[in-house]
């Protein structure tokens, strides 16, 4: 849980950045990086929602998530997931 709190504090401190930079309405971190064993070189599953649609700067965004947490990040949007996928996980993700 080390991790997560680490992570979570970077994402508070840049979250009024973030979400004027690219129209966040929320920001949520799920899987592995919750769990006691996760791995330093593991990726950190992170799902946003949007304002209004970003397009392209989806890549941007994945990629400076990245390396504000200086972690690999695998980015979803709540509305690109399948709604039966998005169901089993969507209790365990902690929003910023």
């Amino acid at each position: 849980m080390q991790a997560f709190e680490s992570i979570r504090d970077i994402l508070l401190k840049n979250k009024p950045y973030l979400v004027s930079k690219y129209s966040l309405s929320s920001i949520g971190v799920f899987g592995s990086v919750l769990q006691s064993d996760f791995e330093s070189g593991s990726a950190v599953e992170i799902i946003v929602d949007f304002k209004k649609p970003i397009g392209i700067e989806i890549i941007d965004l994945e990629d400076e998530l990245g390396k504000l947490i200086s972690h690999k990040v695998e980015l979803v949007t709540k509305n690109g997931i399948e709604k039966s996928y998005y169901n089993m996980f969507r209790k365990e993700i902690q929003y910023i």
